[in-house]
């Protein structure tokens, strides 16, 4: 392997971080406010790869070999940065369901909003499970499995945007069960007012019926 060679591979590679990498870790960071400190351990190990590659004593075959190792940690990089947004994604998605755990989800927009809502669901899930299967297999599955990562990805925020769309549904949905609830509370306090009125009436005629029946 040439020198120029060489060059032109890490070349490639910091094309790679500068137009893939880097968008992705200032992604993570506006959205979780954090910078997980696997990232940090990957792109260190990257930069090392990088470096051994300039050792003068080395062969061709050992720089090459250096090279497809950071290669390797610039995908686990991607694979970090993907897992953290879904991550984030997921917790948004739990905190979602939280906010509306008193409301029938599945009435919201007549019925229609839930079944879209959990396909899309499932399909993320399923995606990003797949992603983390192939992902296990080793480096002949990194592509497919950081495209599935990255479908996975998309996927969630199509549910958040199918979520944004239907606000107007959802805050719908709380208006009428605030109403709702109203109506059942004030029902339930006329209906204990009426049981009190009726055990004080029952009371005070049986005292009546005691004294009477006394005298």
């Amino acid at each position: 392997m040439s020198n120029l060679n060489i060059q032109d591979l890490i070349k490639d590679l910091y094309q790679d971080y500068n137009n893939c990498v880097r968008p992705l870790i200032v992604l993570v960071e506006t959205q979780t406010n954090k910078f997980p400190i696997g990232l940090l351990n990957e792109i260190r190990a990257f930069n090392d790869h990088i470096s051994r590659a300039f050792i003068d004593d080395l062969n061709d075959n050992n720089k090459k070999d250096e090279i497809k190792a950071a290669e390797r940690h610039l995908y686990r990089t991607k694979y970090d940065c993907y897992k953290v947004l879904i991550l984030n994604e997921e917790d948004n998605i739990q905190k979602f369901l939280n906010q509306y755990i008193n409301i029938k989800i599945a009435d919201v927009d007549s019925g229609r909003f839930y079944p879209k809502f959990k396909n899309i669901l499932i399909n993320a899930k399923q995606l990003a499970r797949e992603g983390k299967q192939l992902e296990s297999k080793g480096r002949y599955y990194f592509k497919e499995a950081l495209e599935l990562y990255e479908k996975s990805y998309a996927t969630y925020l199509e549910l958040e945007k199918f979520i944004e769309d239907n606000d107007d549904n959802l805050i719908y949905a709380i208006t009428n069960f605030r109403k709702k609830n109203k109506k059942e509370i004030l029902v339930g306090l006329i209906i204990g007012i009426i049981s009190s009125a009726i055990v004080t009436g029952m009371g005070f005629l049986i005292r009546l019926l005691v004294i009477f029946i006394q005298k």
